[in-house]
């Protein structure tokens, strides 16, 4: 293929399915996208998308062809990754959900240099595309289908509602704060919004709700593992609990990196330590042993 560039638009389009969310993931927009595609479609002399609904699909011409790009693409992605570990004295590169800012990781990152001190860490609570080369290790609550990866659930996480350890009463609490993007908490935020109302604190900070609880008569979503560590917290046992599951993912391609499975082996048991108040299960997916 005279163009391998072609082929990634055509590979972004048939991931996304829209013009919008494969030019936000290229990095560019949907006036080249479109063209881009459109322009190669013309040079092969068939049509490579048609309109399905809201979004697009491949045409069955154009399916052997993104099969192949997908796995030149994954050829790439193995040797690239290959070199950059060198280039980066064997760094490497975590992303999280940002939910998993309420979880231990961060805790125990002292604990893990201990045992590793060759690996160098670039952890970051954003989401990232395995598929694309964005990241090595995906932790995230969400069932992903892209590409060519390998989940593992690694544990769980339990929700609750918590108020400051000095407001004891309920009709002390005069609100609640609501963390914009939470995922799999929509249960426990709508019967807060049952008994309060709209939230009187939105925030995209998930980590700045504790700090607030804890002198405001305000009640909010926070994780067991989180809320036990921050001190100064109640749980309010009158609301249902939630727990959500945890998952790991890696390129099909690094499954046999060693240096990849020493950082999973940490986050696994990250994921399965044990506090007062709660128990996270590694509990393993035959995907990845």
């Amino acid at each position: 293929m005279e163009n391998w560039d072609d082929l990634r638009f055509c590979l972004a389009l048939s991931r996304y399915h829209t013009m919008s969310a494969a030019a936000e993931h290229l990095g560019t927009n949907v006036g080249t996208v479109s063209r881009r595609i459109h322009g190669f479609a013309e040079r092969l002399g068939f049509p490579l998308f048609e309109k399905n609904g809201v979004g697009w699909a491949p045409t069955e011409e154009a399916k052997g062809l993104i099969a192949c790009a997908e796995q030149t693409e994954q050829q790439l992605i193995f040797v690239t990754s290959q070199c950059d570990a060198g280039a980066r004295d064997r760094e490497i590169r975590v992303s999280c959900a940002p939910e998993m800012r309420q979880a231990e990781l961060i805790r125990k990152v002292g604990e893990f240099w201990r045992n590793n001190p060759d690996i160098r860490l670039n952890m970051s609570f954003r989401t990232a595309s395995l598929a694309y080369g964005e990241t090595d290790i995906l932790i995230t609550p969400e069932l992903i289908s892209e590409g060519n990866l390998l989940r593992k659930r690694v544990g769980s996480i339990t929700y609750g509602i918590w108020c400051g350890a000095d407001f004891q009463g309920r009709d002390q609490l005069k609100g609640w704060i609501m963390s914009q993007g939470m995922q799999g908490v929509e249960g426990l935020y709508g019967e807060l919004r049952d008994r309060f109302g709209a939230p009187y604190l939105t925030t995209s900070d998930r980590t700045v709700e504790a700090d607030v609880v804890v002198d405001a008569p305000f009640c909010a979503v926070l994780s067991e593992p989180y809320a036990l560590s921050h001190g100064g917290l109640r749980l309010l046992s009158e609301y249902s609990g939630m727990e959500q599951d945890i998952y790991l993912y890696i390129h099909a391609l690094r499954k046999k990196d060693a240096t990849v499975r020493r950082v999973m082996d940490w986050l696994e048991g990250t994921f399965a330590a044990r506090s007062d108040r709660l128990v996270l299960s590694a509990i393993p997916d035959q995907h990845l042993d």
